[in-house]
């Protein structure tokens, strides 16, 4: 039985109280009207009438009493019942709290792991970032002393074949100048033979019939110097 139902029946019988009452009243009226009818009754009559009247007296006294204590007892299990509805709501409501505390509480959870895990990712991808930038410092360390290094080499390189041009382009210039020389040259001698043929020069005859051309001192023909 639920606390409003206790409440239901209390109820009830504090209804059906007031008619208990008042039978017990119409009985004391009923005595008391039948001793004022009969005052020839005999003593003993008298005093067991007066008796019963005073145990029916003492008896609606304890009615009264026990009404009283009914009314009160039933009062007292009325308000036993508003509390019981109270308590019932107040227990309604601290289980709906302590389910959604409970639920707060594995939310938080969640989030604390979630957060934990998080940072565990966030950590360890920012020791691998950190790794890496460390190895590309250290490649681009390596990268601008072969730059120097290519550099330095490159520049000198560039000297060296500067000065081999250099030396080149002046050899070039004299590989010219004797190839021009060595074409003067051989003109000359193209036309000193043509003027030997002409003059019926011949190479078989004797020393003494043919006439000794006079040769010009000659210069080195090309290919003999040495640059």
């Amino acid at each position: 039985m639920t606390a409003r139902d206790r409440c239901v029946v209390y109820l009830g019988l504090q209804d059906a109280l007031p008619s208990l009452l008042r039978t017990s009243a119409s009985k004391r009226d009923t005595l008391a009207a039948e001793l004022e009818r009969d005052p020839e009754l005999s003593t003993a009559k008298r005093r067991q009438r007066t008796q019963a009247f005073a145990s029916s007296l003492a008896h609606a006294s304890l009615e009264r009493q026990l009404s009283a204590a009914q009314s009160e007892r039933i009062e007292i299990e009325s308000k036993l019942c508003e509390k019981d509805i109270v308590i019932e709501r107040l227990e309604n409501d601290h289980r709906y709290l302590a389910d959604r505390e409970n639920e707060e509480r594995q939310e938080r959870e969640r989030e604390s792991r979630t957060h934990e895990e998080d940072k565990r990712k966030f950590e360890t991808e920012l020791r691998s970032l950190r790794n890496t930038l460390t190895q590309l410092r250290e490649r681009h360390a390596e990268l601008q002393d072969t730059h120097s290094d290519l550099a330095r080499t490159s520049s000198q390189t560039h000297s060296k074949q500067k000065a081999q041009l250099s030396a080149m382009t002046r050899q070039v210039l004299t590989l010219t100048q004797e190839l021009t020389e060595c074409k003067h040259i051989a003109e000359d001698h193209r036309i000193r033979f043509q003027e030997m043929e002409q003059n019926n020069w011949n190479p078989c005859a004797p020393t003494q019939d043919r006439p000794i051309p006079v040769m010009p001192l000659q210069t080195p023909i090309c290919g003999f110097y040495g640059v």
